[in-house]
């Protein structure tokens, strides 16, 4: 997973690749444009309009968000097995 610091940002494709790359001091300012943000946007004014609601709809979407993007999703489900259908769960 070794990348160098002279890597072309298609390069870094990955979440992993980007931790080492960005961790080089000669790229860590940039970072800086998509770290510092001049526009801040309310959640409560997003528009999600266009997000399906069901929630398959809405996974294959995100999958295909990123797909478009030449992004691999990473999925880490930590959750204990008692909350994992949550709120689906019966309780006792």
């Amino acid at each position: 997973m070794n990348i160098s610091p002279e890597a072309k940002s298609q390069e870094v494709d990955n979440l992993f690749k980007s931790i080492v790359f960005y961790g080089y001091e000669q790229n860590l300012k940039k970072s800086n444009s998509s770290m510092h943000v001049q526009k801040k946007i309310p959640f409560s004014e997003m528009d999600v309009s266009t997000v399906p609601q069901n929630i398959d709809v809405k996974y294959d979407h995100l999958l295909n968000l990123l797909k478009e993007q030449n992004m691999t999703p990473l999925s880490f489900d930590l959750a204990p097995p008692v909350l994992r259908n949550w709120p689906t769960t019966p309780r006792n």
